[in-house]
């Protein structure tokens, strides 16, 4: 029988050259596996297939809620990776039944997104040119960006120069998440910011050059952006709020859907496979629509009582 790190690198391999996965997705996967590893040597059991049984794997749901705290959207991620593990093996006739077949994933927590309120939004946008470290026209034409698209952050982080084409005012998202393709539209005044950032930028010697770079001259990084954030969002008063980058993705959804926006566009927007992804914001704005209606007198006279 052969050794688990043997076998899960055959499935990295076959996921990145057959099935074109991202190298974020080979990361994650790999993160995934490495959980699982630890909790078979905190058991002492070797690192064999033979261990991968229904009870094992039970019991190691049951340590990634309780001895990690994962949530179960974590969870849930983790065992869907194990999932197109097995599938691997059978496939490959490593084994004959699929060792996932009996495990079940824990019900997703039903967690509405944090959203920033409008001028919340602006507050933010509005420190950057002031209380930057000399990266104001950088920084501002990122996070305008992130605000006015709704892009991922790793989509942003990718993007080259050649991406943006201020002639027609679009932004082209090569690979994004399950490696669709899309285009988004830009409006002013982030089309003007990142005009002004790219002046900064000339003589661009070669259109695929990183749309951002860092101070160092290399593609900008997830964690310098983090940080970024942080930063503007403290300056701005919000860092009480608990608001991340991905929020801004929330935001933008949100107000789009507010002011009347459609729920099909709005996923095509987004690049979400299914619409159950963005349903989600549907309940956002059911909420705040509930909020509001609380303010009617007949609503205030029910709370009194």
């Amino acid at each position: 029988m052969k050794n688990l790190d043997v076998l899960y690198g055959e499935f990295l391999d076959y996921m990145l050259s057959e099935k074109n996965a991202s190298s974020l997705t080979i990361d994650s996967y790999r993160r995934d596996y490495n959980v699982l590893t630890e909790y078979l040597v905190s058991k002492r059991m070797p690192k064999s297939l033979d261990m991968l049984t229904t009870q094992n794997l039970r019991n190691y749901v049951n340590y990634m809620k309780k001895i990690k705290d994962y949530s179960s959207t974590t969870i849930n991620r983790k065992i869907n990776s194990l999932r197109s593990f097995a599938k691997f093996l059978v496939i490959n006739e490593y084994m004959d039944v699929n060792f996932m077949d009996r495990i079940t994933a824990p019900k997703k927590e039903k967690k509405l997104p944090k959203v920033m309120k409008e001028e919340e939004l602006e507050k933010f946008l509005s420190v950057i040119m002031d209380y930057s470290d000399g990266n104001g026209l950088r920084d501002r034409a990122i996070f305008n960006l992130y605000a006015s698209t709704g892009i991922r952050r790793q989509e942003l982080i990718n993007l080259n120069i050649e991406d943006v084409d201020l002639g027609n005012n679009t932004l082209k998202i090569l690979n994004g998440k399950g490696g669709r393709d899309r285009v988004v539209p830009l409006f002013e005044p982030t089309s003007g910011y990142l005009w002004e950032y790219l002046m900064t930028r000339l003589p661009v010697k070669d259109n695929k050059e990183p749309l951002f770079k860092s101070g160092y001259g290399n593609r900008i990084s997830v964690t310098a952006i983090q940080q970024l954030f942080r930063r503007y969002m403290k300056i701005a008063g919000l860092d009480d709020k608990g608001y991340t980058i991905h929020t801004l993705r929330h935001t933008y959804a949100t107000l789009i859907l507010k002011n009347g926006g459609n729920l099909m566009e709005i996923k095509d927007l987004l690049g979400h496979a299914d619409l159950n992804s963005t349903s989600i914001y549907l309940h956002t704005t059911v909420e705040q629509l509930r909020k509001t209606s609380k303010l009617h007198p007949l609503a205030k006279r029910e709370n009194e009582e």
